[in-house]
This record gives structure tokens, sequence and C-alpha cells, in this order.
């Protein structure tokens, strides 16, 4: 792990870019200043490293010792910074890095000021959010074409147009994705051995939540190809014919039962968490001295029906608001 400094409100951290390793000084005094901090010009990341030492990163921290001093700007200031640097970071953020600042409102009691913020996130980084990355971060109708230009290199000189279809686990994806799962496809029908890529995979996905990934890939002539999909280790293709009849296969819906089933305990689970998210934002904003502290100390009382929860759903009641 990297190591800054910290004297008082100043830090030093490395500035990457491709002209120099020079270090740079922070200063965190005032909104002004935090507003000023430049965005980096990152140099890409080889190896296993660590953004301790980038600036998005200390600003994160710097927003965590700001909330516990109850500097409230302070820290609001330096989560909208980290959000603008985010995208040119050498290294990934998620939607829940993106999304601190509007927690940290919430905790503030800032609640209208959280709604503003998260419609500002989901409108201008949401494609950013690294669980997005498997849809190569776009939400473009002809997303393909520009995925194609990317790797032109390898389609050029072979002169094909292949993409493989790939999920990250079993299980967990729809009925409507499923199909799509473990393809070989031929973006522009330039090689007829295998499907043309249907028009509603253009922009690289369907549901962001199912996951596909897209690959490129070269169909070598004779048979030097194996095809594996990661959702099913018990699938190994070594000839070039079984891997085009298995990825020319109809179109169904063929998860397994387990994989259903994991599905929709998955699917469940998500729609219950969102739910209780909801309740606790509400019981914060409207019932804020009743309110656990945190949002796993809710869901604890929740799960054990305990005389508190009891005690806040018939005063969310009186209130008109209804918790199931």
């Amino acid at each position: 792990m990297g190591i800054f400094k910290n004297i008082g409100n100043l830090f030093l951290s490395p500035q990457q870019n491709k002209d120099s390793n020079k270090t740079t000084e922070y200063s965190f005094e005032t909104i002004q200043e935090i507003e000023g901090i430049e965005v980096p010009s990152y140099s890409m990341n080889s190896g296993i490293s660590s953004p301790v030492n980038n600036i998005e990163y200390i600003l994160q921290r710097k927003a965590t010792e700001f909330k516990k001093e109850g500097k409230e700007d302070l820290a609001i200031a330096c989560l909208k910074k980290a959000n603008e640097i985010f995208p040119h970071s050498n290294f990934s953020w998620s939607k829940k890095d993106y999304m601190r600042v509007v927690e940290f409102l919430k905790d503030f009691g800032r609640f209208d000021a959280a709604r503003k913020e998260e419609e500002y996130i989901l409108e201008h980084y949401e494609k950013y959010f690294s669980e997005n990355a498997l849809q190569q971060n776009s939400a473009n109708e002809d997303a393909i074409d520009s995925f194609i230009s990317k790797y032109k290199d390898i389609y050029y000189a072979d002169g094909s147009d292949l993409v493989s279809t790939e999920l990250t686990a079993r299980g967990c994806t729809c009925e409507i994705c499923s199909c799509y799962r473990g393809r070989i496809f031929s973006v522009y029908g330039k090689d007829s051995r295998f499907p043309k890529l249907p028009k509603e995979l253009r922009k690289m996905y369907i549901h962001r939540e199912c996951a596909l990934q897209f690959s490129p890939i070269i169909f070598f002539k004779g048979n030097k190809n194996n095809f594996n999909p990661t959702y099913d280790p018990s699938i190994s293709l070594t000839t070039s014919s079984k891997i085009i009849h298995y990825v020319n296969r109809p179109f169904i819906d063929d998860r397994t039962p387990e994989e259903k089933k994991y599905y929709e305990q998955e699917r469940l689970k998500k729609q219950a968490e969102m739910q209780d998210r909801k309740d606790y934002d509400w019981l914060r904003e409207h019932l804020p001295e009743q309110a656990p502290k945190s949002f796993n100390g809710y869901r604890k009382m929740k799960n054990a029906n305990s005389a508190n929860y009891v005690k806040l759903k018939n005063l969310a009641f009186q209130k008109g608001y209804i918790i199931n």
C-alpha cells in the first residue's frame, strides 16, 4: 500500500502523469481550495497497485475526517471533487463510491440536497460506474461499432467481426439474457458459420444487472480453437465443429432449475434491500431521533422484529407511512 503524508490540512501526493512523477501539494482548508484541485492526468497502471496516493482517494479520506469533525460543507466538497476525478482515474470506482456524497448528505439531514445530488450523479456519471464496465461503459445504441473499432488491429488483420459473450458467474442472469450467453456472434454477418449479432445487443447489453461480457475473438482454421463458457465449467469444446454447433443452439432460456432458483432468490434479496433502504431513508428523514444510526442497525432490528422496530413502525404509521 502507498503512503501519503498528512500535515494538518496539507497533503503531499505523487501526481502521476505522462511527463513526470512530481509531488503535488494539496490544501483542504476551504471549499475554494478543494474545488480548485485540478483533475490529474494519470498514466495507466501496470501490475498490482493501489489508489491510496491518488487525490480522489485522499479526498474521500479527508471527507471522512471532516465528517467526524462536524465540517459538513468541507466533507461534501471533497466528495463532489472526488466524483469529478473518478472518471479520469487509473482505477475503477463503483456506484457506492460515487454515491458516498449522497449518503453523507442524508447523514447530515439534508435530504432534498441528497435527492438532487443523486439525480446529478446518475445523469453524469452512471456510465463510469465500475459495475457497468462489462458493458464497455456505454449506453450507446451502436456501442458495438465502437467496440470493433477499438480492436481494429485484431479484426482488420484477420478480416473478421466475431465477438463472444460470457457471464461472470452461473445463475446471475434472467430468462431473456440467458439466451445470449455463451455465444459467438458475427457482428455484421461476415461469417455465416455464426449467428449475426441481434439488433437488441448492439448497445452490448440488455439488462446491466445480468452482466453480459463481450470479448473480441479470432476463430482459427482447423481445430485450433477451444470454447469454455465460464458460467458452466463442465462445458469444454475443443473442436471447431462442436463450437459452431454449440453457439448456434436455439435461443431459449437454457438455465438449469438451480440457476433459475438462484436468480429468483437474488432478485428477491435485492428487491427487499431496496425497500429496506427506502424505509430507512424515510425514517431518518422524518423520525431522525428514533431512527437507528446505520442501515445495518435498522436491518438487524427488523430481522429480529425487536420492540424498538415495532415502535418505529407504529410511529411511521401515525405519520402516514407504512412499513411492511
